[in-house]
């Protein structure tokens, strides 16, 4: 997994707001990670925590903060680093950047919508059987406390 971006210092909660919980960089950089797709176990491993220590926080009424916080630090500069790439491309003559820009603001450049619709058999809705998933993944759950 790649590196984090460099964090902003977190700044001092404001005055008359609950002081933020121990931790919050490391906090705040497991929500970014887990934002990212990664697992508990990975997030905690980057950050240098337990996985409990992850699960415990994403428990917490803090942990929406921390996910706030890290689109903040990091889902920002990231959309700002995909523009300034955009930017880079089309100023370099880059025909699929800017076919891709055109497709998205000008809608008559974009790709026609398609719809999809599924049916069960002679177009009859599908049938899903809730209770056969229900124990299916309750067996497979408690496989998997079990091994842990």
């Amino acid at each position: 997994m790649t590196s984090l971006p460099r964090p902003v210092p977190a700044t001092s909660a404001a005055a008359g707001t609950a002081p933020r919980p121990s931790n919050w960089d490391k906090r705040v950089s497991a929500a970014y990670l887990r934002i990212m797709g990664a697992t508990q176990k990975r997030a905690a491993k980057s950050v240098g925590v337990s996985e409990r220590t992850v699960w415990t926080w994403e428990q917490h009424a803090s942990w929406a903060d921390a996910r706030a916080e890290a689109r903040v630090r990091w889902l920002d500069e990231a959309a700002d680093t995909a523009r300034g790439a955009l930017l880079r491309g089309l100023q370099n003559d880059d025909q699929a950047s800017a076919r891709w820009l055109l497709e998205r603001v000008d809608a008559a450049l974009s790709g026609p919508v398609q719809r999809h619709e599924l049916t069960g058999k002679d177009g009859a809705p599908i049938a899903i059987d809730l209770e056969d998933l229900r124990d299916r993944l309750t067996r497979r759950l408690v496989r998997l406390v079990a091994t842990n």
